[in-house]
């Protein structure tokens, strides 16, 4: 696995869980890209090639997104989607069991925000 995902209830602690994560990565010899908050003061210090949103994306867009995981964060808002394409189903046909789990299966769900919907649908 490549990404992180995480949050936390204060700016200290998500500043210590950034200071901790770089640490630990860099002593692997891995360097964290693509940073992401909801809080500019978590983001400070952290080279602008290393942000997943730089300041020409924000220019660009009213509220820029990220996807990571399967699920799409727009930190501005603070809102979480999920993404996924259903194909088109020819009416003339029935969907067989097999075609629907394909479908299913195409939701990644890291968080378990919609684990009981899935399993339901399965």
């Amino acid at each position: 696995m490549d990404d992180v995902l995480t949050g936390s209830d204060s700016v200290a602690e998500a500043s210590t869980m950034r200071y901790q994560l770089d640490k630990m990565m860099s002593a692997g010899g891995f360097q964290l890209r693509k940073w992401a908050s909801n809080c500019l003061e978590v983001l400070q210090g952290i080279p602008a090639a290393n942000l997943a949103i730089r300041d020409i994306d924000i220019e660009l867009e009213q509220d820029p997104s990220i996807k990571t995981l399967g699920l799409v964060w727009w930190p501005k808002t603070d809102v979480f989607k999920f993404q996924f394409v259903i194909p088109p189903i020819d009416d003339r046909w029935s969907i067989s069991r097999r075609q629907l789990l394909s479908i299913i299966a195409t939701l990644i769900d890291p968080l378990g925000l919609v684990g009981a919907t899935i399993t339901i649908a399965k």
